[in-house]
């Protein structure tokens, strides 16, 4: 059983960053996560039936055990005090990574590994790393060169690749791991693997990543004095090529962004991390909850967000790991995170392994300008324990207890793996058909989807919006009252969740088809949106409309000069504000806002017949 439960783990490693999956919601991040719980509940169980057999024990003493434990406690109370705990114990729909559940696992599997640790067991999980890296950045080097594009339609993969880790961050993070690991590997195969795994960091074009390379080459360098010349004049091309290419990439990114009005991520991600300093001010012991960002970072949006390229995108995360933990499990929690992050980096130290602390210090380097994913988190909490061999001592009690609890469990968690997994990809499938316009079929995967997973909010609300669209197009007024039962159920799980409200107003709009009484149901579903979002300048905007549509001139006018006020360069609501002075005859105010939105779109073609009319 030894070798089964080592093979679990051999496999766990090589084989998480190759796992994605077009069909399901998110390609990369949804389907790794639930291999991870896979192979967790595989090896808790195997593990649990070793421990029956006396063949180990259960839990081995470890100096890295009570940081962890700490640290997992805490994530527990922020969860019993999240705003959201649905979300902060499955983690957020789109990236589960970050969730309670996944922190259990990531735990459950640390204090499993330290059983079976020894020398051999150790260079055989780094080398299955290596060739499962190498391959992985092998074919990311294949995608600069156009294998795959007419897969990825949507992504210019030439220009930046990601191979299967779907983002060139996320890609050249774990790249970052492996290239101080590789140091790890006889001489003959070292040279080969450090060069593929370079090449392919340069073509993903991350900055964070080739920082993170550099300084991690430079700790290890110093640390491992004796490096052999030809190694150092390795190490000393790299950086040569990394300084060359940040300066040219830097000179580019002057020359072309003003041009195409795209606000530098240096820019964005200070107006986000000032949101998640924000929050932690408000909730300083234990945040709004683990991955609930995405709902408070609403509260505290800066403005100025309003003026970024990316001012319509949603934040689920601080895009700074570190700011994460702060702003959503607050000071406690994010003081006992640095806590087991700087217990593993002495302990990685008096081991004298520089290669795995290298590679552990990459990883916090890329944490600080983005985000832990499944596969970075994997090694963030396994990597340490690989410093040194564990020696395990003879207790077996309560045999019997243990493998009876484990075993309903793992039952349990194996049953619930599969129908969530299954009822995400029921659910792609539903949005997919229902951005198709192809409503039959879209109801059939949603309604498979609420069966096998009938308390996701984003499933529910799904639902409530494709039965919304059922009533109208097949004339069934019993699904009206499904369709808002399901959106009440799923807002009633996450009431902070603004895009829930939103796809409310969405669903309202399509039942306002079949009854009008559902149009001031809707208006008040954007109120309920802009009260969570005081910043978010298309909510008024929207609501602006609405009120225009319900001939509400007072509500119109405010909320037009609302979504103004907090985008000055709103360049739609200057026009119909315009349009809608026009109507009044205040020509004089039409007149000013056309001239301001000709100043921000000076192409649109309507204004002039306008201004024409005003003369």
């Amino acid at each position: 059983m030894n070798k089964l439960i080592k093979s679990l783990f051999l496999i766990l490693f090589f084989t998480t960053p190759f796992v994605f999956s077009p069909y399901n919601f998110e390609s990369f991040e949804i389907p790794k996560m639930y291999f991870v719980y896979l192979l967790t509940v595989l090896i808790v169980f195997v593990h649990s039936l070793n421990y029956f057999k006396k063949q180990t024990t259960l839990f081995v003493s470890h100096p890295l055990n009570f940081p962890l434990l700490i640290f997992l406690s805490t994530q527990i109370m922020a969860t019993i005090f999240s705003i959201d705990k649905h979300t902060s114990f499955f983690g957020y729909y789109s990236r589960l990574n970050g969730g309670l559940l996944s922190l259990i696992s990531f735990s459950l599997l640390f204090f499993v590994l330290q059983n079976y640790l020894n020398p051999k067991f150790i260079q055989k999980i780094i080398s299955f790393t290596l060739i499962s890296g190498t391959i992985i950045a092998f074919y990311g080097i294949l995608q600069h060169f156009g294998i795959d594009k007419s897969y990825w339609p949507n992504d210019d993969v030439m220009a930046r690749v990601f191979s299967s880790l779907g983002q060139p961050n996320w890609l050249a993070a774990y790249l970052c791991i492996l290239i101080p690991l590789s140091f790890k590997l006889p001489k003959k195969y070292l040279y080969p693997t450090l060069f593929i795994l370079l090449i392919c960091l340069l073509f993903t074009k991350s900055k964070s990543g080739l920082i993170a390379a550099a300084i991690s080459l430079a700790i290890y360098a110093f640390l491992k004095y004796k490096l052999s010349k030809k190694l150092i004049f390795f190490i000393s091309c790299f950086m040569l090529l990394f300084i060359v290419f940040y300066f040219n990439k830097t000179r580019n990114s002057q020359l072309v962004t003003p041009n195409l009005n795209i606000t530098s991520s240096a820019d964005i991600r200070k107006i986000v991390w000032s949101g998640a300093i924000n929050v932690a001010k408000k909730y300083l012991f234990f945040g709004t909850g683990p991955e609930t960002f995405a709902f408070s970072y609403y509260w505290v949006r800066p403005a100025s967000h309003n003026l970024t390229s990316e001012w319509e995108f949603l934040y689920n995360k601080v895009h700074n790991e570190y700011l994460n933990y702060l702003a959503n499990t607050g000071f406690i929690g994010l003081g006992c995170y640095l806590f087991f992050i700087v217990s593993s980096i002495i302990f990685i130290y008096k081991n004298r392994q520089f290669e795995i602390l290298a590679s552990f210090i990459s990883i916090l380097i890329t944490s600080f300008a983005g985000f832990n994913v499944v596969v970075t988190s994997l090694f963030l909490f396994l990597l340490p324990l690989l410093s040194t061999p564990t020696f395990s001592t003879s207790n077996h009690k309560f045999r019997w207890p243990v493998l009876i609890i484990s075993l309903i469990l793992c039952l349990i968690s194996f049953q619930k793996i599969i129908n969530f997994y299954s009822a995400d990809l029921a659910f792609a499938a539903a949005d997919r058909l229902d951005s198709q316009n192809i409503y039959p079929q879209a109801y059939n995967e949603i309604i498979k989807a609420y069966q096998l997973r009938g308390n996701e909010p984003i499933i529910l609300s799904k639902a409530s919006y494709i039965f919304a669209k059922m009533a109208l197009a097949s004339s069934k007024p019993e699904l009206v009252e499904t369709s808002l039962n399901f959106s009440s159920l799923a807002l009633n799980i996450s009431p902070y969740d603004v895009n829930l409200w939103k796809e409310r107003t969405q669903t309202l709009v399509y039942l306002t088809y079949i009854d009008s009484k559902y149009y001031s149901e809707a208006i008040k579903a954007l109120n309920s949106t802009a009260i969570l979002a005081p910043t978010d300048a298309k909510t008024f905007y929207l609501l602006a409309k609405f009120y225009d549509a319900n001939n509400d001139k007072i509500n119109t006018e405010k909320n037009y000069l609302k979504a103004i006020e907090l985008k000055a360069n709103y360049d739609y609501a200057y026009f119909d504000l315009a349009k809608f002075y026009f109507d009044q005859k205040k020509y004089d105010l039409a007149k000013k806002y056309f001239e301001l939105n000709l100043k921000y779109a000076p192409t649109n073609p309507n204004v002039k017949q306008y201004l024409d009319q005003i003369k």
